[in-house]
């Protein structure tokens, strides 16, 4: 134990140490990081004295291949240096007009998958995304992204749709309500969710709500949240993710494999996150996992009975005492103290 214990400390005093000659260093390629690097297109090399930096690609971009690419990735994160000194956050609908130089708007569409055939005239591969007209709201885990409903237009047919909750799902996007498509989270942002709740009980959602604002507001954005909306769009995630692993992958989870096929002992609250649902004045909601973790009343009630049945009925010494004052009689230690 003590030669682990030296061991340790020797592993940690190399790693201060490390640090140590490497801080400054570390430092000047951390302030290096928030400036531009270069002074040309990555992509075409042209010198430029505009240049978009964005921190997903890893590129320096001209006006042209930065709209090109994030009109159709509006989740990427991008800074616009105008000069060496002068540097900006660019919104999602923000960008760099190739002839003045100046900041223009574009209407961005949420990104999803088109569908392979014409829904009307069922040519293939002629449909393209536009934006529509309603504002969609999506919530990564890079904050809020105030974007538009995706349309499909039709290149032969001439022909447009809106683009379905079932459309966002199959791109990766839960929805906050199935009637409409203005409110949606992202499924990686669903998942990591899902992972920090179950290995952290006692996880405050309402928390972890707030760091994305604080997380949406740095980058320049909105950072309002509606959480009613984001609490029914993680567990509509978890519940769907549940049904998955019941009906396509056929697994049970309460199944022990050590126990298998007879189950010995269950704790439930070790599998799963239990969640209190009965609440003061609250009208009585239907159960996303119904009875696959916790049984329903009346079968439970059942089962209890049938416990009890088999269960060998003790006789009570002191109940007999109570109920019998004069019986003390025959049991000299037994007292009845009154007040």
């Amino acid at each position: 134990m003590a030669r682990e214990k030296n061991i340790l400390k020797k592993q940690k005093d190399e790693l201060n140490d490390a640090w140590l000659q490497k801080e400054e260093d570390i430092f000047v390629s951390f302030v290096s990081s928030l400036g531009c690097l270069q002074k040309h297109c990555e992509l075409c090399s042209k010198t430029l004295h505009n240049v978009i930096k964005c921190n997903h690609c890893k590129k320096h971009l001209c006006e042209s291949f930065d709209l090109v690419i994030h009109l159709n990735s509006p989740f990427h994160l991008r800074n616009f240096y105008e000069s060496e000194v002068s540097c900006r956050k660019l919104l999602s609908h923000e960008f760099v007009d190739q002839q003045s130089g100046k900041l223009t708007t574009r209407e961005v569409a949420v990104p999803v998958s088109c569908p392979v055939a014409c829904w009307s005239c069922l040519n293939p591969e002629t449909c393209r995304l536009i934006p529509g007209s309603s504002p969609c709201i999506i919530v990564t885990k890079d904050g809020r992204f105030d974007l538009y409903e995706s349309l499909f237009k039709c290149k032969s047919c001439d022909t447009t749709r809106t683009a379905t909750v079932e459309d966002n799902v199959a791109a990766g996007y839960i929805p906050g309500t199935p009637k409409r498509t203005n409110f949606f989270v992202s499924f990686d942002l669903a998942e990591i969710l899902y992972n920090f709740k179950y290995l952290t009980p006692g996880t405050s959602e309402q928390k972890f709500i707030e760091t994305l604002s604080a997380v949406s507001i740095k980058a320049g954005r909105v950072g309002t949240i509606n959480t009613p909306l984001f609490n029914k769009a993680v567990k509509a995630y978890d519940y769907m993710n549940q049904l998955v692993h019941i009906k396509v992958r056929h697994s049970e989870k309460k199944r022990c494999r050590c126990c298998t096929p007879f189950q010995l002992c269950c704790h439930v609250d070790g599998n799963h996150k239990l969640i209190r649902r009965m609440r003061n004045n609250e009208s009585l909601q239907r159960s996303w996992f119904g009875d696959a973790i916790i049984l329903h009343d009346n079968e439970f009630s059942v089962l209890n009975n049938q416990i009890n049945a088999l269960k060998p009925q003790k006789y009570s010494l002191c109940k007999k005492i109570l109920e019998n004052p004069s019986s003390t009689l025959k049991y000299p230690t037994a007292k009845i103290i009154t007040a």
